[in-house]
């Protein structure tokens, strides 16, 4: 909710910070337990890229780690009390009012499908590629 009121941005993704002495894996699969109700192990996550903000505020050096994981689109998504409601939506179509720029979502896509393919030797079968 917090960060909706900053800049009209109203989907986002999981996230969070990473505790002392947790992993930035570890911070990911808690966040997505507490945020959506997915439990997950750490190591089901495949690691996509960092991104760095210098300034992400005033008093904050951002580090963001993206981590992806390929999930079948009808599993229950249960949000907790940061979130209004949830959507999937074409790696294509992300709106504009999304909390990265389309070209974070479409990296990682295409980052995720290439690091499964190689996982599996062959082509992935994702249908939101």
């Amino acid at each position: 909710m917090k960060k909706q009121k900053s800049g009209g941005r109203i989907w986002g993704n999981v996230g969070g910070k990473v505790n002392i002495g947790e992993t930035s894996r570890d911070a990911c699969a808690r966040e997505a337990r507490e945020e959506i109700g997915l439990s997950i192990e750490p190591l089901e996550l495949t690691f996509l890229f960092v991104k760095e903000e210098p300034m992400f505020s005033p008093d904050v050096h951002g580090i963001q780690f993206f981590y992806g994981l390929a999930i079948d689109i009808n599993c229950h998504i249960a949000i907790n009390s940061e979130a209004v409601s949830h959507r999937w939506f074409p790696i294509g179509n992300i709106p504009s009012s999304a909390l990265d720029s389309r070209h974070i979502y479409l990296l990682g896509a295409r980052l995720l499908k290439e690091r499964l393919e190689t996982r599996m030797g062959g082509v992935a079968d994702v249908k939101q590629f």
